[in-house]
C-alpha cells in the first residue's frame, strides 16, 4: 500500500512548512483558445518549501518531481511532452520522462483540500517525472517553471469547452528507484483550467 502525504497547499504558513519540496503557486494555460490542431502549454509555477532540507523534518533530501496533466477522456485534447525548469533554475531545463506507471503507483495517495486524485473521473492522465532528483536548496525567492504541451485534435469542434487538470508533487523514493511499498507520494496541488475551441 502506498503511503500518503496530503497537503493543503497555500492554506496557511504551517501548511507550507509541512509541504513537499516544491509547492504549486499557480497553474495556467498559456493560450486558452485553441483552433483545431493548435498546440499550447499548461504551465506550473512551483516555489520551494523547506521540507526537504530542514533539520529534523522526515524525508530530508532531494526528490523526484512529477506533474500530471489530465484531459477529458474522449474529448478534443491530447497531452504531449513536459519540461522541468524552463526558466533555467533548479537543474532545468530538463525533459521529463513519460511514466505510464506513476498514476497507478500513486493511487489515492495524492490529495489537496480534501480532493484526491481518484475523485477526478472522466479524465485521461499523462504522467511525467524528472530524470533526476531535484534539490530546492531552500531558495525560496526563486521558482521552477514546468510546462506541459497539449493540443486540440484536428477534428476538434468549434464551441466545445474543455477542462484540463494539473497535479504536481514529489515521489519520495525509499532508495530502490522503483515504485514500491516503502515510497511516499506528496501532492503539492491539484488545479484546473478551461480551454475553449474556436473556429479555424
Amino acid at each position: 500500500m502506498r503511503k500518503k502525504l496530503s497537503l493543503a497547499v497555500g492554506a496557511t504558513a504551517l501548511a507550507l512548512l509541512m509541504s513537499s519540496c516544491f509547492v504549486v503557486q499557480s497553474f495556467t494555460v498559456l493560450d486558452y483558445t485553441l483552433k483545431p490542431g493548435q498546440a499550447t502549454k499548461a504551465q506550473f509555477t512551483l516555489r520551494p518549501s523547506n521540507a526537504d532540507n530542514a533539520a529534523g523534518v522526515p524525508f530530508n533530501g532531494p526528490h523526484y518531481q512529477f506533474v500530471l496533466l489530465g484531459v477529458p477522456t474522449g474529448g478534443d485534447l491530447t497531452a504531449l511532452t513536459a519540461k522541468w525548469g524552463t526558466n533555467g533554475l533548479f537543474g532545468g531545463p530538463l525533459t521529463m520522462a513519460v511514466n505510464g506507471g506513476l498514476v497507478a503507483a500513486i493511487g489515492g495517495a495524492c490529495g489537496s483540500f480534501g480532493l484526491d486524485l481518484t475523485d477526478i473521473t472522466g479524465v485521461t492522465w499523462k504522467a511525467f517525472i524528472t530524470p533526476v532528483k531535484i534539490r530546492d536548496r531552500n531558495q525560496f525567492e526563486n521558482k521552477a517553471i514546468v510546462q506541459v504541451g497539449f493540443k486540440a485534435q484536428a477534428d476538434a469542434v468549434s464551441g466545445d469547452n474543455w477542462q484540463v487538470f494539473g497535479v504536481a508533487g514529489d515521489w519520495i523514493d525509499d532508495g530502490d528507484d522503483t515504485f514500491s511499498g516503502g515510497d511516499f507520494f506528496a501532492c503539492a496541488g491539484i488545479e484546473s483550467a478551461t480551454v475553449q475551441i474556436i473556429a479555424a
